[in-house]
């Protein structure tokens, strides 16, 4: 599966680097866009996050009908003047900006220009279908609106993806206790792999693979992400 939305930080483009899931169960504590379980069409996957919107697009497009998918509406000013659920309003509003960490309400000037590329760049008639031809395979998964302390101590694959030290600041949910997110990974069952980038040292962390970041003011930024792999088995 593509990604549902956009959102900062996804991993959608590198998500074959960390390997297949080795359980009938991915748990994803810091959910975003997940990228994870949706690259490797994960048919049982958690998602937690603690950002209420995050887990209500999540919790929506696990129960919604295609049907109502692919009713929802491509042309509009502002998405506070569609009739339909919040969490649509918030799900539309990923796909009118670029991996950002809020939805937009407007289109932004990235979104207008492509408005009219007839691809999944922006919201449209692609993306709607894409969305839509996706939701039937998600019904296995759910979504929880809670801290990743509250996870259930089960055997899964973890996909750890939590702001990172330096670069998640812009994230509405940026503080984390690295020492004692550092405590609880080490006490997965299964199979665990946490991101990061540049020098984080909260767990030994090794070089994954140099990436494209956002473009500002012209000046392309790459990241440096990292990986740490563990688990109890």
């Amino acid at each position: 599966m593509r990604p549902m939305f956009s959102y900062m930080g996804a991993k959608w483009r590198i998500a074959k680097l960390y390997g297949a899931p080795t359980t009938g169960l991915v748990i994803e504590p810091f959910a975003g866009s997940g990228c994870y379980s949706l690259f490797w069409n994960i048919p049982v996957a958690h998602l937690y996050d603690v950002n209420p919107i995050v887990a209500g697009i999540w919790d929506y497009l696990i129960k919604v009908p295609e049907s109502e998918v692919r009713a929802l509406p491509i042309d509009f000013e502002s998405v506070d003047d569609l009739q339909i659920p919040q969490e649509a309003r918030w799900l539309i509003g990923f796909w009118i900006t670029k991996g950002n960490v809020h939805p937009n309400k407007t289109r932004s000037q990235w979104a207008r220009t492509y408005r009219n590329s007839g691809d999944c760049k922006v919201w449209g008639e692609a993306a709607r279908a894409r969305i839509a031809s996706q939701v039937g395979r998600i019904r296995g998964w759910k979504s929880f609106n809670t801290s990743y302390e509250n996870c259930p101590d089960v055997k899964a694959d973890w996909f750890i993806d939590p702001p990172y030290t330096v670069a998640g600041k812009h994230y509405p949910h940026s503080q984390v206790d690295y020492v004692h997110l550092a405590e609880f990974v080490r006490n997965r069952k299964g199979r665990v792999m946490v991101c990061e980038n540049g020098d984080a040292d909260w767990l030994p962390f090794k070089p994954l693979v140099s990436t494209r970041a956002n473009t500002i003011k012209g000046v392309v930024r790459t990241s440096a992400e990292t990986v740490y792999f563990g688990g109890i088995q």
